[in-house]
């Protein structure tokens, strides 16, 4: 164990040595660089891999920079390379990377220099790493059919808004019958988009990027947009328990290596990026701070499932917090597996039902009028 191995992250130690060595500009300072998961994942899986075989870290980096392919990668593994034959920590020359590499990240690198664990702490951001984006490609793999299918059914709306409308609606005035209510409005909008289709796009393009910036700063509605995920029914799930995967699996390594617990939630706040989730783990370090026990903490917040407590509860009594954590990731990480197969089979008949009901509606007041003609005569 080493106690209170971790310092605030902070580059200022290094930086004039790390300026010098980088060539004072914004490239060398990890400005110009930001890795790719898939990136960062083979620079921790194979540094993990090499550190594990016993090969010295000036020799690993070595290696890998001549297998690195992309040049993002390739730049980074050098700077990287003569930063640490300069003396300075992995650690310290990560900091100046904060676009690719979280504080999180940072400070469990700096543990395991701290502690001389640095091989087991790469390959366990690696297994996290690997978690995350597998994770992540499902997710995406399971969107990819339901985008495109609403992607291409929108492209045939707007085609039978445009054309095919004008159409029928010649063919009405000139029989003179007497239109629904529902066809009318669905004529009505085929004008909209005829006279206004320009505007149109231009404000959805808009509205995209005012989200995207929304997304980005961490403001009102940035706080607002976050609660409401955690708390809708389907994702918001999916949500907390990837967080209590990730919690209980971080936190009990950071322990285990000697951090204290307050510390360590501080340092696992940083690298959450929904802030209602940061606004929680913001209140139960405060709480522990004022005295409270970790599980009486961790109850007041309803972020944490019923198993987590229980064996947070469990651990604190019998003095095994760490194993037990072990024991929340391992079981919210099974269960993130699978609510993701879940969400994937649920997703793919409910796009198709949602397209299915716009088509048929805008079908079914297209022809109802000629039904109504069919009846007249």
């Amino acid at each position: 164990m080493v106690k209170n191995a971790v310092r605030e992250v902070n580059p200022s130690l290094w930086e004039n040595r790390l300026l010098l060595l980088l060539g004072n500009n914004k490239v060398g300072l990890g400005v110009g660089i930001r890795l790719k998961r898939e990136e960062r994942l083979f620079f921790t899986e194979q540094i993990s891999l090499l550190l594990a075989a016993g090969v010295p870290i000036t020799k690993a980096l070595d290696l890998l920079l001549h297998s690195a392919k992309k040049r993002s990668l390739s730049l980074f593994l050098q700077k990287l390379k003569e930063a640490v034959i300069s003396g300075a920590p992995i650690s310290s020359v990560l900091t100046l990377y904060p676009r690719s590499f979280s504080q999180l990240y940072i400070a469990l690198i700096e543990v395991g220099e701290a502690a001389g664990r640095l091989p087991e702490i790469f390959d366990y951001l690696a297994s996290i790493e690997r978690r995350r984006l597998v994770t992540l490609k499902a997710i995406r793999k399971a969107l990819i059919y339901p985008l495109m299918v609403i992607v291409v059914a929108m492209a045939v709306l707007v085609f039978i808004l445009v054309a095919v409308v004008p159409t029928f609606e010649g063919l009405y005035q000139s029989s003179g019958v007497e239109l629904p209510e529902i066809t009318q409005k669905i004529i009505n909008l085929s004008h909209f988009l005829l006279s206004h289709g320009s505007w149109v796009l231009f404000y959805t393009i808009l509205l995209l990027w005012i989200i995207r910036k929304v997304l980005q700063r961490e403001g009102l509605l940035r706080k607002k947009l976050d609660y409401l995920i955690i708390k809708s029914p389907l994702v918001g799930r999916l949500l907390l328990a990837n967080f209590n995967a990730g919690f209980s699996q971080i936190i009990s390594v950071m322990i285990d290596s000697g951090i204290p617990l307050i510390k360590s939630l501080q340092l696992y706040e940083g690298g959450v990026s929904n802030l209602y989730l940061r606004k929680q783990l913001r209140l139960l370090r405060s709480s522990l701070e004022q005295g409270q026990s970790f599980y009486i903490a961790a109850q007041d917040r309803p972020i944490f499932t019923d198993v987590t407590l229980t064996l947070i509860s469990v651990g604190e009594v019998s003095g095994t917090l760490i194993k037990v954590l072990e024991r929340s990731g391992e079981y919210h990480a099974d269960q993130v597996e699978e609510r993701v197969d879940a969400f994937v089979a649920l997703i793919d008949p409910l796009s198709l039902l949602f397209i299915g009901l716009i088509v048929g509606v805008i079908l079914i007041a297209l022809y109802l009028p000629m039904f109504n003609m069919g009846m007249v005569i």
